[in-house]
């Protein structure tokens, strides 16, 4: 018997024992244990030949001995988790499948809107992505005019707004454009510096906002300076105080990792557990907005041995046997900053040639979905990409975000040296803690 698997089958093993095998090619796997581990290499390293001999020689200390019919049920079991094939011609197929899956469809409307009020801000973050956008308010469109955007957006199926900035809270009619253009089926998650909140918007906002993202790079009001300034620290706290009091479930604490914090991320995650009572905290990691900016990021080798240690299995419960990462701006995803003009996403704001449209526009949704600006991120791909595509991870990584890599390198397919470590000790960890197929 001859079997056929990807000439980059990854065999992963954890500290406990536990053993994923990953077919990269076809982006398929599955969770086994050492025995698991014992077969696959034995059959792999013998070219994908079965020789039950060799194989049952491997289990020399195996009690009960194996037979030939538990390795012909562990092999079907593999055959059916698309790791193993029995003809060459059904791998082959396999991986032309996933290729075709990995490609987002033309025809695919958006899900995700980033919404931008303004882009004013009274935070001055030296790391900021949109610290160079224009920030007059005389060209932000009036509340009338969001409210027509937010209906235009969910009538063609977009249900999750991301009320982003800027700092959404300079604007005082924020409340009345969600209020007006909440409905059950929509979900608003508002991203802010936390700093603006106070007795009567925190009730209001609270009625129609399903989720809040707070920036806080530390607990420690010294370190928050290096990175965000103390003005409004205490406030903050206040605010995540109240919070903690009346809607705990509702906040999440973000953190810019950079190499004035990546000390103080556990303590951070630990106080505001305890302290706070806010689980839902997220740390991610300072990306350079240019070339100039890589050596202001943090130690990579001591934020993989952080994130290693103390990042737990929950963080990656969501990931299965069929995710993937894939860039998804102008498909899934688009951008509308404070004027009305559509974007990819929000990292590209202001960039004249990626603007697709503006959502005022009677035929916006025509000029979105047939906009070869949209068509070039949609052919996006980490097969196209040096390096990456030669990498067995490239399809839990994604090969990184193609917004930075026009930031530093000014293409959107640039290998990202800086970031590659970090990146693949992630999609292994993704890998590691996912839910799969299980062979006993």
């Amino acid at each position: 018997m001859k079997l056929f698997f990807d000439p980059d089958l990854l065999i992963e093993e954890s500290d406990d024992g536990k053993v994923w095998i990953y077919s990269s090619g076809n982006h398929k796997w599955l969770k086994g244990n050492s025995a698991v581990k014992i077969l696959v290499k034995t059959i792999a390293q013998n070219s994908g030949i079965v020789d039950f001999e060799k194989i049952k020689s491997e289990f020399i200390d195996h009690r009960p001995k194996l037979s030939d019919e538990e390795i012909k049920q562990a092999i079907d079991d593999m055959v059916k988790a698309e790791i193993f094939f029995y003809r060459k011609a059904n791998l082959e197929e396999s991986i032309q499948q996933f290729k075709r899956e990995y490609q987002i469809q033309k025809s695919q409307p958006p899900k995700i809107a980033y919404l931008h009020p303004t882009h004013r801000c009274n935070f001055h973050c030296w790391y900021c992505y949109n610290a160079k956008i224009t920030k007059d308010k005389s060209n932000e469109l009036s509340t009338n005019d969001w409210i027509k955007s937010i209906e235009k957006l969910e009538q063609i199926g977009i249900k999750k707004f991301v009320i982003t900035g800027g700092e959404p809270l300079l604007r005082e009619d924020l409340y009345e454009i969600l209020k007006r253009t909440k409905t059950t089926t929509i979900s608003y998650e508002l991203l802010t510096n936390g700093s603006l909140f106070n007795e009567e918007n925190f009730w209001k906002l609270n009625s129609v906002i399903d989720r809040f993202v707070i920036s806080l790079d530390s607990l420690d009001k010294e370190i928050q300076g290096r990175n965000r300034g103390i003005k409004y620290f205490n406030h903050i706290l206040k605010n995540i105080e109240m919070f903690s009091k009346y809607f705990p479930e509702k906040l999440w604490i973000r953190s810019i990792i950079t190499s004035d914090n990546i000390n103080d991320i556990e303590r951070t995650r630990r106080e505001l557990r305890e302290r706070y009572n806010i689980s839902n905290y997220v740390a991610t990691i300072f990306l350079p907005n240019s070339y100039e900016q890589i050596p202001s990021m943090p130690d990579i080798k001591k934020l993989i041995k952080i994130e290693n240690e103390h990042i737990s299995e929950e963080t990656f419960l969501n990931y299965g046997p069929n995710y993937k990462l894939k860039c998804g701006g102008g498909t899934s995803i688009i951008a509308i900053d404070a004027k009305g003009d559509i974007y990819p996403c929000q990292n590209f704001i202001e960039e004249t040639q990626f603007k697709i449209s503006n959502v005022l526009n009677d035929n916006w949704y025509d000029e979105l979905m047939d906009s070869p600006i949209r068509e070039r991120f949609r052919k996006l791909s980490v097969n196209e990409k040096e390096i990456c595509k030669e990498c067995p991870y490239r399809y839990l990584c994604g090969g990184g975000c193609p917004a930075i890599s026009w930031r530093v390198y000014k293409r959107l397919d640039a290998f990202l040296p800086f970031l590659c470590e970090y990146l693949r000790n992630d999609a292994r960890r993704r890998l590691m803690h996912s839910s799969t197929v299980k062979v006993r």
